[in-house]
């Protein structure tokens, strides 16, 4: 009987470690559905109506051509021919067909690297992509090289980003009155501390660790490179994009979501545009390291107190008998 119940508990325990494990699958499904309910209704309704107007529009215009081809009997062979392509090409260009464009190819140099940025940072706009045989499995061995090469780059901007971060805002304690007296002494603390004999680990632990950097000053350098690229997005596009297009461009790249429902216009521009967007990736990336950072040490930082407390508990009950 003492062996069932031991196996039951064990079973128990297990089904609990398990479920644990389990519980952020479960509330990311949960997440994944409630967002596709909310979507569903704010863009079904909408959907439902522009395709109930496209059909009827089609419909129309190709009652209209009709119409206007039955006047053909009356005309010789040559201007039935002209009279026709004249109807067809005014058909094809109400159905919003657009001719062959000569210039704006997309395969230049400069849009060839923006589609390498966009496979290697998992963009993936969808307005280049590879039609051959050769060119999609190019792509996939060019994808598995160069994603993690981007990773490795972006952690090396995020360093990078870091330490300049950290030089500002030691910059600025030193040279504001705003900053309380104590956040003075703790920052006189971290300095002594850095310049003391420290292994040379801990030293560039201390450099790239955004864990006492004040979060609210990256979120706002990360505004401000937001806002000042969808400046930028929109002066390139002229007139083509008001500032909120731009401002939407922006934040759906630095995030990788990547639609593709707004692109650039011009295959010219692609490499400042790339570029853009690797320091926004970059600024992003930083923002939520930082917030790693800061909640796991603040989850130790509760962690240590509850030990604490519990090894202190356990002393005092000892003492107690």
């Amino acid at each position: 009987a003492m062996g069932v119940a031991g196996l039951a508990l064990k079973l128990r325990d297990n089904l609990q470690g398990g479920i644990k494990c389990c519980l952020p699958i479960i509330i990311l499904i949960l997440y994944t559905l409630i967002g596709a309910l909310i979507f569903q209704w704010l863009e079904g309704d909408q959907e439902n109506v522009e395709q109930d107007t496209l059909r009827a529009d089609i419909a129309k215009k190709t009652e209209h051509a009709a119409f206007k081809l039955n006047v053909l009997r009356s005309k010789s062979p040559v201007e039935a021919y002209n009279y026709t392509m004249g109807i067809l090409k005014k058909y094809q260009s109400d159905l919003g067909i657009q001719e062959v464009p000569e210039i704006n190819q997309k395969w230049t140099l400069s849009g060839a690297v923006f589609f390498c940025i966009t496979v290697y940072t998992t963009i993936g706009y969808g307005n280049i992509y590879p039609v051959t045989g050769a060119g999609r499995i190019a792509t996939v061995i060019y994808a598995f090289l160069g994603i993690p090469l981007a990773v490795i780059c972006l952690y090396a901007l995020g360093q990078l980003f870091a330490k300049f971060f950290r030089l500002i805002w030691k910059v600025f304690l030193r040279t504001t009155r705003v900053v309380s007296k104590d956040l003075h002494k703790k920052v006189e603390q971290l300095g002594e501390a850095a310049n003391s004999d420290a292994d040379s680990d801990d030293k560039e632990k201390d450099e790239n660790d955004l864990s006492s950097f004040p979060l609210s000053i990256i979120l706002l350098i990360t505004i401000i490179w937001i806002l000042l690229s969808s400046l930028v997005f929109r002066l390139i596009e002229d007139g083509n994009w008001d500032y909120g297009t731009a401002l939407y461009f922006a934040i759906i790249s630095f995030t990788t979501i990547g639609f593709g429902d707004v692109l650039p216009s011009s295959y010219s521009y692609m490499i400042p545009i790339a570029c853009m967007v690797i320091i926004g990736l970059s600024l992003v990336s930083t923002l939520l390291s930082s917030i790693q950072e800061q909640v796991e040490e603040l989850a130790e930082g509760m962690k240590t107190n509850i030990d604490k407390e519990y090894m202190n508990a356990l002393a005092e009950a000892k003492d107690e008998g």
